[in-house]
């Protein structure tokens, strides 16, 4: 805003010492030249006013209009709780509506008139992955198959009472991070977050900086620019996942998050190593954090950077070719240091295509990831060529024609960690090959594999929840309603597979721990509160059946 639109009293110093005012933003020439705030006394409020803060009020104007369109937004989408919602209408519109997003995946509904935020939840999309697609192709569209399987048509019938599942109230955090005061985060707080919290819990589960990357000990101004955002960004993350057991520190969540935006953009603009490891603590911030829903637009960047500065190519001769030529003021990281930070990355970008059914950047003639050394990077490597081999078939007899069932039992049968791998197939092809005696031979064979994956999988993320160790709950809920409807859908389609009483207590004892979960989950993120509603709603009706 031009500041010959504003008529602004002359300031408290130049009135004081009688000098002429011109009374420009953000500071008139007398106190910018005397290095001092511009500030001016406003009978009005009866308040001293900066005029810093004068020039900002247009940007702050646009993000509270930004918020009323959002704020809009949920308030049409909690109005649609009050008629009887079906099972695809709420899972479409509630587990959709509630995940970390990117406005630029936005697509408008025209049947509910609403904004349709994920449109990889939409059972009409499966086409547009490819033509000759067969499966399921997500958790959502496996829950709305098993709802209908156990007759419930309304999930609403469920509810003691027959009152109505209700949407979960989005409150979005009024506490706005700039209005907070920095000088209430001490050093000493600071410091306490890096050694006894970060380092310790979340550094061992994803290792993206070193400790001799950042410095507490020197005085925190006197740092250089780059230590002194990196130091702020894993504060940032240690209180905002230590805030899970101790909200007191969500606050100094978003203060230090907010003081690292002011910091970011000179790091950034080198587009160097540097500026890729800021890049991937603000992921790990969000995927800690998913209230800004970010996640989606910042994994991207990440990715794209990742590749312009050839982080995914392992050879250490291509990675110093002379199209990188970076100037001597600029950062390179070694190699093995590189190929760490990429497999984090690749790490988060599969799990995240994975639970949102988006195509991967990394594609397998891009990346090869075969021979990496952490298990989940090459099980997330594999779960991409399996679903490759799936989309190959031209129809579902193919299944049995091709190489497919050559590639499960070579590659599935022994691998460490295949949880991931068995849940793929039975989302992809669990209900969709032709009904022959060499289907049900394969259904037999593997139907036991898969309800153990999915116990697997619930009872691995329930001990990691126990011990903190769980870094996205969002992911997380993905993982564990996955895993819970893939055990609903295979005891009411294949109950003859549950044939022993150990497999029986484990499966009903996976399912309590899964249903914990979730509402476990619904406490820390409030999207976690739809899947935990629709999966009890299930869950009460498959229990009733089996009584």
């Amino acid at each position: 805003m031009a500041a010959s639109t504003w008529n602004l009293p002359t300031c408290n110093r130049c009135q004081k010492r009688k000098k002429k005012c011109d009374k420009i933003l953000p500071s008139c020439a007398n106190c910018t030249e005397a290095g001092l705030e511009c500030v001016f006394y406003e009978k009005g409020s009866q308040s001293v006013v900066s005029r810093s803060a004068i020039q900002s009020l247009e940007e702050k104007a646009r993000q509270l209009e930004a918020e009323l369109v959002d704020l809009q937004c949920i308030q049409d989408l909690n109005s649609l709780s009050r008629r009887p919602i079906s099972p695809e209408s709420y899972t479409q519109q509630g587990l959709a509506c509630l995940l970390p997003h990117d406005h630029s995946y936005r697509r408008q509904d025209t049947a509910l008139g609403q904004p349709s935020f994920m449109e990889s939840f939409s059972p009409s999309s499966r086409s547009s992955f490819s033509s000759n697609f067969v499966g399921l192709e997500s958790a959502v569209d496996l829950c709305l198959s098993t709802a209908a399987l156990a007759g419930l048509n309304t999930l609403d019938c469920a509810v003691p009472g027959g009152t109505s599942l209700q949407f979960p109230r989005l409150n979005l955090p009024l506490l706005r991070s700039e209005k907070l005061d920095r000088s209430t985060v001490e050093p000493t707080l600071i410091r306490g977050l890096v050694d006894d919290y970060y380092f310790p819990v979340l550094h061992t589960l994803y290792p993206v900086i070193e400790r001799s990357q950042i410095e507490l000990n020197a005085g925190f101004k006197q740092l250089p620019l780059k230590k002194r955002l990196f130091v702020i960004l894993i504060a940032a993350i240690a209180a905002a996942h230590s805030s899970r057991r101790d909200q007191s520190l969500y606050p100094t969540a978003l203060i230090l998050r907010s003081w690292a935006d002011d910091l970011i953009s000179d790091v950034l603009a080198r587009q160097d190593d540097d500026s890729l490891q800021a890049m991937i603590l603000l992921t790990l911030y969000e995927l800690v954090d998913p209230r800004r829903k970010l996640i989606c637009h910042l994994l991207g960047l990440t990715c794209r950077m990742c590749i312009r500065l050839r982080w995914h190519l392992k050879e250490e001769s291509i990675l110093s070719t002379a199209e990188m030529d970076f100037s001597n003021h600029f950062s390179q990281y070694p190699s093995p240091r590189r190929r760490r930070l990429f497999c984090i990355v690749y790490e988060w970008e599969s799990l995240v295509c994975l639970a949102l059914q988006r195509v991967s950047i990394f594609s397998p003639d891009l990346v090869d990831m075969s021979s990496a050394q952490g298990v989940s990077v090459r099980t997330l490597y594999m779960e991409l060529a399996l679903r490759q081999k799936i989309r190959a078939c031209s129809s579902h007899q193919c299944l049995l024609g091709c190489d497919f069932v050559s590639f499960v039992n070579a590659n599935l049968e022994h691998s460490e960690g295949a949880d991931i791998l068995w849940l793929s197939v039975y989302l992809m092809t669990g209900h969709s090959w032709a009904q022959t005696a060499t289907h049900e031979q394969y259904v037999s064979e593997w139907t036991d594999q898969i309800l153990r994956a999915a116990m697997s999988r619930i009872n691995t993320l329930f001990t990691a929840q126990r011990r903190g160790c769980i870094v996205s709950i969002w992911l997380s809920t993905f993982d564990v309603f996955t895993a819970g409807t893939v055990l609903h859908d295979i005891s009411l389609r294949h109950p003859a597979a549950i044939h022993h009483d150990g497999l029986i207590h484990g499966l009903w004892n996976a399912l309590r721990m899964a249903s914990s979960l979730l509402a476990g989950f619904s406490e820390l993120w409030q999207g976690a509160g739809v899947y935990r509603d629709v999966f009890d709603a299930i869950s009460n009706r498959v229990f009733a059946l089996k009584t």
